[in-house]
């Protein structure tokens, strides 16, 4: 019985958490796209393309504070499930495994680059999903990958992302896998590739704040 209420206990906690991280994304949503851009002066899209594990996500969030623009990332989900016409959770899920290829996938793609493209008009920066290739025709784009050595990686996704110090390593060659894997498959071309970047940087030579502080100096 203690073992049932403690149990009942742990799950309304992990619900109440979830309900307020979707209310978060939606705030910070909600703010990014009602950006105020009377002190911005950078007029340039910049999409970050990075390892799982290299910090890359918070590189753009500092980038984009220092740049005075918004940041897209996880935020992209709820438009792309009000584009697309699928529930949030299932584009959600979809957007965390990037190796299933089925029709509505592609046609949440499509769904995906609409949005990408929509908020591309104004400056911003965006994270991840293909938007280097989405957005390739734009002239005013600066396209970035982030990458990080093999012990930094690990280092970084046991603490920041809580995976198991055992199968942590693993585990990130699965999900890196799973973005070239989907980038292929939508693109043609390799993820990893300097064909496809204005800029390549590994983010342990100056750290995450000194990267996005170097990167934002480089576009001034």
């Amino acid at each position: 019985m203690i073992c049932f209420v403690i149990t009942i206990f742990i799950f309304r906690s992990e619900y109440i958490k979830l309900g307020k991280n979707k209310e978060d994304e939606e705030s910070i949503l909600e703010s990014n796209l009602s950006f105020d851009y009377k002190n911005t002066k950078f007029d340039k899209v910049i999409t970050i393309s990075r390892e799982y594990g290299s910090g890359g996500r918070y590189v753009a969030q500092l980038l984009a504070k220092k740049l005075n623009i918004p940041c897209y990332d996880r935020e992209i989900i709820r438009l792309t499930a009000k584009e697309s016409g699928f529930t949030r959770d299932f584009v959600e899920q979809a957007d965390e495994n990037k190796n299933s290829f089925y029709e509505n996938d592609d046609r949440m793609f499509i769904a995906e680059a609409k949005v990408i493209k929509k908020l591309a008009k104004k400056p911003c920066v965006i994270v991840g999903r293909c938007a280097d290739y989405i957005l390739r025709d734009n002239k005013n784009i600066i396209k970035v990958f982030l990458y990080s050595d093999v012990s930094s990686k690990e280092k970084r996704a046991i603490k920041y992302y809580n995976l198991d110090k055992k199968n942590a390593l693993e585990q990130i060659n699965i999900i890196n896998r799973d973005r070239a894997k989907h980038y292929k498959y939508y693109t043609e071309h390799d993820w990893k590739s300097l064909d496809n970047y204005d800029m390549m940087l590994n983010v342990d030579k100056y750290g995450v704040e000194k990267t996005a502080e170097n990167i934002a100096d480089m576009l001034r």
